[in-house]
């Protein structure tokens, strides 16, 4: 108890010199580590009752303390027991990993002895004299290191061993199993780096162990499972640096259109022409009174105007649809408050498809299943066992479908929307999301044949009007995921902020999405050309007449297209999803005293229960 009350009233202060309150409940737990409930607080209240602390300070200290026990006692103190129970199983694989490796030196130098032993034996053997000055038996056997047969055994223990360890490292180290059980909350001892990762990979190996050395509940780190989707995530802000990263961010940016090109002058010119029936003024410098007066209506007529005058496949009439529909979403007032999340993915939805019109693309919004995803899921299940009652895919706001054979089956890419009021963690949550679900596909795509080094989409992510973009390629052996465009575009939401949108560079920035999907899509339409399903399979080398030829060759491989799978497996060549809800491990969130299954786990989960 005297180290109780010394503590107490001893005296602390900030930086400043001012002094600071430090005997909480919390506090005192902390500091003496204490794993009894009733106990500690015994304790605690002869430490408040002590007649060292003055009477103000008791009485504000004795005031506060009823309120913690009224509303986060129980939140405390099962956060504090849930991490005195990590702490101990920390301590308990650090122990574990050290034996481990203690055995596992004292078998190497048992082997290493063994081989000298037996080098040694045999250069006796080689060398052994036929006079009568040779050793005999007797006299050497008193020297010997012990039998081969002792020998032999420790030997097969290091073999098993090292075997072992071989099989550990295949598993855990290349397919990322240890962090994919680890992030299901169980108890593993993390592996060593194994020799065949190197570069990037091995970077990635070692961020995960850091980051799963964090403290925070496992099942939160969607940054492990997008570095064991081999995904180097660098739009993230919170995402780590690697050795690479520069490369992904030069790598991922979108080609705008050249300045001096006729098209671009069009599509400037024609801006200029509608800021300017918008306001008149604009256009008379010497006149200013009618600047903040729009001419709305005047702006719809001249579009209209202009759009009866232009053959539909032009860029201009692209443009001047995109407007038409802008104009008449501000009319309707549409996105006035209040507002959901479908109103902005059905906006962005609409405006992609007047976008993509001329090309075999086309924006699916509405809460699909991705197929991608689910297939995603069950190679997972079938390499690390089930971690969901059904494998089922993720929901999305928005497929990217392509049309092939007359139907709009095969998805290409993933976009997701998030309302305004988003926070900053929700939005990286969801980006995280976005990234995974992207890759699936990708990876889907390069087992069919197609080269993602070289052809790749560009994503769009959402928060209410407002759109970003990143690119997802590949480098090497990882997945690089990096902005497209410095900045983002946004659609207007009313008629003060049509000068601003005809001023920016968004319908530009549109337009070069535009040409980077198309040629995407063509890419990816003779990819699935070439990979319909025959009834023996893709390859049939021999046919009957060359069967029973003795001298017969197989014609050689016809040259490799530039689509063509790599040659090589690439190492995680599908993407990890969390648990569902039900196999995830609750946790309690100490701040807010409350489980964590709130706004963000929506975000992480639909109604199916698959987990993200």
């Amino acid at each position: 108890m005297d180290s109780f009350i010394a503590w107490a009233t001893d005296t602390r202060t900030n930086d400043k010199g001012l002094r600071v309150e430090h005997v909480t409940f919390p506090s005192f737990v902390k500091t003496f580590a204490l794993s009894d409930l009733s106990g500690a607080l015994n304790d605690y209240s002869k430490v408040l009752a002590s007649s060292e602390l003055n009477v103000k300070r008791r009485g504000a200290l004795q005031a506060a303390h009823k309120v913690f026990l009224k509303n986060r006692l129980n939140a405390f103190w099962t956060s504090w027991m849930h991490g005195l129970s990590l702490k101990s199983a920390q301590q308990e694989l650090a122990t574990s990993s050290a034996v481990t490796a203690k055995k596992t030196a004292v078998l190497a130098q048992e082997a290493s002895l063994h081989e000298s032993a037996v080098s040694y034996r045999a250069l006796k053997q080689g060398n052994a004299p036929t006079n009568a000055l040779s050793t005999t038996p007797r006299e050497s056997s008193a020297g010997d290191i012990p039998t081969d047969t002792t020998v032999t055994d420790s030997e097969e223990q290091l073999l098993d061993t090292n075997k072992q360890l071989n099989e550990t490292d295949t598993d855990t180290n290349t397919d990322g199993k240890w962090g994919y059980y680890h992030v299901q909350g169980q108890t593993v001892l993390p592996p060593p780096a194994s020799s065949d990762l190197s570069g990037v990979l091995r970077e990635i190996y070692i961020a995960v162990l850091s980051e799963l050395s964090k403290p925070g509940p496992v099942i939160d780190k969607k940054d492990v499972l997008v570095l064991l989707s081999s995904i180097i995530n660098t739009v993230a802000t919170s995402g780590r640096i690697f050795s690479i990263s520069k490369k992904i961010v030069q790598g991922s940016r979108l080609p705008l259109l050249d300045t001096n090109s006729a098209e671009y002058q069009d599509i400037k010119l024609l801006l200029d022409d509608l800021l300017t029936t918008l306001y008149p003024a604009i256009s008379n410098s010497s006149s200013t009174n009618n600047r903040r007066k729009p001419y709305f209506q005047s702006l719809k007529r001249r579009v209209w105007a202009l759009l009866s005058q232009l053959e539909e496949e032009s860029i201009k009439y692209t443009t001047l649809q995109i407007v038409t529909q802008i104009l008449l979403w501000i009319e309707l007032d549409i996105f006035a408050s209040p507002t959901s999340e479908h109103v902005f993915v059905s906006s962005w939805s609409t405006l992609f498809n007047i976008l993509l019109h001329d090309t075999p693309l086309r924006a699916v919004p509405g809460e699909l299943i991705s197929k991608a995803s689910a297939k995603a899921r069950q190679e997972a299940k079938s390499k690390y066992g089930s971690t969901c009652s059904t494998p089922c895919g993720r929901k999305v706001d928005m497929s990217i479908r392509i049309r092939f054979d007359g139907k709009w089956q095969h998805e290409v890419a993933i976009f997701e929307f998030k309302r305004e009021m988003a926070t900053r963690s929700v939005r990286e949550r969801q980006q995280k999301k976005s990234v995974r679900l992207n890759a699936a596909i990708l990876y889907d795509l390069e087992a069919k044949g197609l080269d993602i080094e070289k052809s790749y989409p560009i994503i769009a992510e959402g928060l209410g009007l407002g759109l970003d973009f990143y690119t997802l390629r590949r480098y090497n052996d990882v997945l690089g995921a990096g902005r497209s465009t410095v900045k983002g575009i946004s659609i207007p939401p009313s008629v003060d902020q049509l000068k601003a949108f005809f001023e920016s560079e968004t319908m530009f920035i549109l337009l070069a999405f535009k040409e980077h999907l198309r040629q995407y899509a063509y890419d990816v339409i003779d990819v699935l050309a070439n990979t319909a399903p025959t009834p023996f399979g893709y390859d049939c080398a021999f046919d009957n007449d060359g069967e029973d030829d003795e001298q017969y060759e197989p014609p050689p491989d016809p040259p490799s297209r530039s689509s063509t799978p790599p040659p090589r497996k690439r190492p995680n060549s599908f993407v990890l999803f969390s648990p569902s809800k039900k196999d995830k491990i609750r946790t309690y969130d100490e701040v807010v005293g409350d489980w964590t299954n709130g706004d963000d786990e929506d975000d992480d989960y639909d109604n199916s229960g698959a987990g993200y």
